[in-house]
């Protein structure tokens, strides 16, 4: 995604290619100097691949299982939607009303600019999945924050450019049933947490 940088004067955002050169005021005397753009290194962020960022499919919902997600890898349902023009995996920022899915279109700042509607049929007993590709800029430790309502449990494949494997620390495993605990239902990757419960949910995972 393409770095920013804010145009106080004006109250305005320009967003502007990675390698871009810009002249702005720098420091307590705001001498002009020259920069030049670069990608951030210190956050992961979502890829795009063969033109898409996020790819959300929903399947049915088996209401016995009262608000846990009753995927499992093996034996998926067959779906009934699929998305793929969003750009985030932020939804219901606004908050939880029962309402369609409403999901975040962010810029290259990674500011949200507007609400996609993916799926505008779906209100009540569905699953979600949601698939997309982080790009982990260096080596080293990472937290995973997670709101979800209701259950969620997540994966994570091998490194597609380093097959460097993931390393589990810390965070829950709550509420998998059978292969849920190992892989996910989509593409079976290794499971590395989870908080498979009914209500609104906050899960950190590293």
């Amino acid at each position: 995604m393409p770095a920013r940088i804010l145009a106080t004067r004006r109250g305005l955002h320009t967003t502007y290619p990675n390698g871009h050169l810009i002249v702005q005021p720098a420091g307590p005397s705001s001498v002009k100097s020259l920069f030049q753009l670069q990608y951030s290194t210190s956050n992961p962020t979502i890829k795009q691949v063969a033109g898409v960022y996020v790819t959300s499919t929903i399947y049915p919902h088996n209401h016995s299982f009262a608000g846990q997600c009753d995927l499992f890898f093996g034996s998926l349902p067959g779906s009934l939607a699929t998305d793929n023009t969003g750009n985030s995996v932020l939804y219901n920022a606004a908050g939880d009303a029962i309402s369609a899915l409403a999901q975040s279109i962010l810029n290259g700042a990674g500011e949200t600019t507007g609400t996609n509607t993916p799926f505008p049929s779906f209100i009540t007993e569905y699953n979600m999945t949601v698939v997309f590709t982080l790009t982990i800029p260096a080596a080293g430790q990472y937290t995973f924050n997670i709101t979800h309502d209701d259950g969620m449990y997540f994966g994570i494949s091998t490194g597609l450019s380093s097959s460097a494997i993931p390393v589990y620390i810390s965070g829950p495993k709550v509420n998998l049933t059978g292969v849920q605990a190992t892989n996910t239902a989509v593409n079976g990757y290794t499971v590395y947490g989870g908080n498979n419960v009914l209500d609104r949910t906050l899960t950190t995972t590293q």
